[in-house]
């Protein structure tokens, strides 16, 4: 489940433990959210969240924007970016 790379280059799949179980803690708070697609980079203090392009607008805006956010700063990230690409 966890695939994601730390910040500094590492190669995907070197997450330390706890940075580890930070992505899983995201990832499950999104999926009790409604977002069973989305996924969570870690970045240091970022999490970059990578989710469908249909789910994109539904994250962005109110109410689910501040629950996202809440949701994804408990798991101990400082910083929640939202990647606009959006996956097909």
């Amino acid at each position: 489940m966890t695939e994601l790379s730390t910040s500094g280059g590492a190669a995907p799949g070197d997450l330390t433990p706890e940075q580890a179980t930070q992505v899983d803690v995201a990832e499950y708070e999104l999926r009790r959210l409604g977002l069973a697609e989305a996924r969570v980079l870690h970045r240091g203090d970022l999490a970059i969240i990578d989710a469908p392009a249909r789910d994109l607008s539904l994250i962005a805006n109110s109410p689910l924007r501040g629950e996202v956010l809440r949701a994804v700063s408990a798991a101990g990230f400082a910083h929640v970016a939202l990647d606009l690409s959006g996956r097909a």
